[in-house]
Formats: structure tokens, C-alpha cells, sequence
């Protein structure tokens, strides 16, 4: 249904929506997270580490998403709004989640953690 949210959460029970399937579980990210890098944190931290604070800053690549989008954790925040179906506030390029369809923001979702978060996380790896 339309009215469905692709996340949940209720205390620690999660829940998961994929297409017609429902995936519950339970998390405590306070005790039970035992890693230390997140996917949105590749993109949160990139002003720090590609713009501010690097050897050789700013990196070319990242500086040319950053003019463009005037924020330096675009890729976080593209994703976020689109799982919670809000508008993005960026420089240019916004996109207003809450006109897209479940199809449309699972597909933004997606592109958005592999080609802006990701992607420029391994771009760094080699500059």
C-alpha cells in the first residue's frame, strides 16, 4: 500500500518493508552495534575527510559534488529523505520525495547509498 513506510521503528523492534514483504527484528544500536563504519557515515564524515581535513585537500572529485550540492554529506542526506519522504534542501539538484511512489524512492534509496555515498568513499580510496 501507498501509505507504507519502507522503515519502522517501535522502541527496538524494527520493521522492514521490501516490495509485497514485511522483515521484523529487533536492535539495540546503543549495545548491540560492533561496527564502527556506516554506509552514512562514508558521507557524513566527507567534508572532514575530503574537503577540510586530508592530506592534498580538497579532493577534486568530492569538491565538485560539494559546489554543486553545497553540502558536504549529500549522499546521507539524499538518502534520508528519501526513506522518510521529505524534500531535500541542497544548492541544486533537489528532488521532493513525497511525490514518489514506494517503487520510486526504494530506487532512490538505492542509488543514492551506491553513487553518492559509496561511490565517493571508493573515489577517495584513490585520489
Amino acid at each position: 500500500p501507498k501509505n507504507r513506510r519502507l522503515f519502522g521503528k517501535f522502541g527496538h523492534h524494527y520493521y522492514w518493508n521490501f516490495w509485497k514483504y514485511d522483515y521484523n527484528y529487533q536492535y539495540d544500536p546503543a549495545t548491540e552495534n560492533q561496527n564502527g563504519r556506516t554506509i552514512a557515515g562514508l558521507s557524513k564524515d566527507a567534508g572532514y575527510k575530503m574537503r577540510l581535513s586530508c592530506h592534498g585537500c580538497p579532493y577534486t572529485d568530492h569538491q565538485y559534488y560539494y559546489d554543486y550540492y553545497g553540502v558536504d554529506d549529500y549522499g546521507h542526506q539524499w538518502v534520508t529523505a528519501a526513506l522518510n519522504g521529505q524534500e531535500t534542501k541542497f544548492t541544486n539538484g533537489n528532488a521532493d520525495f513525497s511525490l514518489y511512489g514506494m517503487e520510486g524512492k526504494v530506487e532512490a534509496i538505492k542509488k543514492g547509498t551506491l553513487l553518492f555515498s559509496i561511490f565517493m568513499y571508493v573515489i577517495r580510496e584513490f585520489e
